[in-house]
């Protein structure tokens, strides 16, 4: 079972056969299509493996942990935040939040919430948060330098998506980085 946790304003939990609808929802929506690697048109049967076998899988073999972002603990999932751990005490993190919740701060305080729990040794003791996103995606970009990654630069064609290779920004977010924003960042970042 994976941990929940709690921020000032989110529950973050695991994601479950209630939130499949809004999974439905919030997934075809077209500017999280447009920087995530789903299945476009984004169909029932896709959440339904999400939450059936993907999350489950992911857990039981330690590979991926997955959260639901709640604003009450038995709320409607909002947004999900995402870690595929890396060897080594590492990690590359991924996420996305709903329209109608952007703008509010509520992703970067759920990614500060994550950092949180897997840097402490109770946690999963993590040494470093892996962010990377294609050029372009200024919102992902804002939500990593407000938790206090370190832009890390360009890398060309790193990143395939739908086929196809694009350009990513690189952070990363260490355990023993202080939680500030950092310069360095492209310039169109606010």
């Amino acid at each position: 079972m994976l941990t929940s946790l709690r921020s000032n304003r989110l529950t973050l939990s695991e994601p479950h056969e209630r939130d499949i609808d809004a999974l439905c929802e919030y997934c075809a929506d077209q500017d999280v299509l447009r920087w995530m690697p789903l299945p476009d048109p984004f169909e029932r049967v896709h959440a339904e493996y999400f939450v059936r076998t993907f999350v489950p899988e992911g857990r039981a073999n330690g590979t991926r942990a997955e959260w639901a972002l709640r604003l009450e603990p038995d709320a409607p999932l909002i947004g999900m935040v995402e870690l595929s751990f890396e060897p080594v005490k590492s990690a590359v993190i991924g996420f996305w939040i709903a329209q109608k919740h952007r703008g509010r701060g509520l992703m970067t305080e759920a990614i500060g919430t994550v950092a949180d729990h897997v840097f402490d040794p109770a946690g999963r003791g993590l040494t470093r948060i892996r962010w990377e996103a294609m050029v372009g995606n200024d919102s992902s970009a804002r939500v990593a330098r407000r938790v206090g990654f370190q832009f890390e630069g360009v890398a060309r064609a790193s990143i395939v998506y739908r086929g196809q290779r694009r350009d990513g920004w690189h952070a990363s977010l260490l355990a023993t980085d202080a939680r500030s924003m950092h310069p360095g960042w492209p310039t169109e970042i606010g």
